[in-house]
């Protein structure tokens, strides 16, 4: 749905501020979840007035760019009235995930992935926690929790979190710009979990550049879809 909107004749027949106006408005269908209604949570009818000031455009000509982008929406048919309800058409045909986009789909492009590049990683050891007595459980709990952030070896390669964290970083600022201190966060976190060499995480961007999808909540399911091999412990 969002990548498709630059095509479509509808869209460009309408200025810039007329398409702002247009995916607020769709935004905000998509938040009352009632298939395109516009909604309150008990059902009740969104007033125009109100929808208005959702999408802030209250100011004179700001309304006026409103007014003129229903006019030409519910012209072409993409906006209806029912029951004195404002409903973006077929909301939910437009939100659904083509074929490509599915988590089925994503698993096999990973897999052939796989394939071609004939990737093969020796299984990690098991964590052996040593047998102990009552008195040396706390000596014990802190060698498990030391291990925990250990380097990892993957293909002869020793990998830290930091270089994990690094290369994500990097990556990240490569391909989808700027790195918030939220996003940052997020990073470390996986960092700190993940168990696979880093030719993974640069599949992974690459992945999600294909598909025209960047986001990082996307990025970091790809490597756990990489069969045989799982990344994390």
């Amino acid at each position: 749905m969002w990548g498709e909107w630059i095509d479509d004749p509808k869209m460009n027949h309408m200025s810039l501020p007329e398409q702002g106006a247009w995916w607020r408005l769709v935004t905000l269908s998509h938040r009352c979840n009632a298939d395109g209604a516009l909604v309150y949570g008990n059902g009740q009818p969104i007033t125009l007035d109100d929808i208005v000031e959702a999408i802030r455009c209250t100011n004179r000509k700001n309304r006026k760019v409103f007014d003129s982008m229903m006019a030409y929406m519910m012209d072409k048919g993409s906006l209806h009235w029912e029951d004195k309800i404002l409903v973006v058409t077929n909301l939910k045909k437009r939100q659904e995930k083509v074929a490509s986009e599915t988590p089925e789909a994503v698993r096999e492009r990973v897999r052939r992935h796989r394939e071609q590049k004939a990737v093969t990683e020796k299984p990690l050891h098991p964590l052996t926690i040593p047998t102990t007595t009552k008195e040396g459980d706390i000596e014990a709990e802190a060698e498990v929790k030391s291990n925990d952030k250990k380097p990892v070896t993957r293909n002869g390669k020793t990998v830290t979190p930091e270089a994990i964290l690094a290369e994500i970083s990097n990556l990240y600022e490569k391909n989808f710009g700027i790195l918030t201190p939220i996003l940052a966060e997020k990073f470390k976190d996986f960092a700190e979990n993940y168990r696979g060499p880093l030719e993974w995480l640069h599949d992974a961007f690459e992945e999600a550049c294909s598909q025209n999808v960047r986001k990082w909540s996307y990025v970091e399911t790809i490597p756990v879809d990489f069969e045989n091999c799982p990344p994390y412990l």
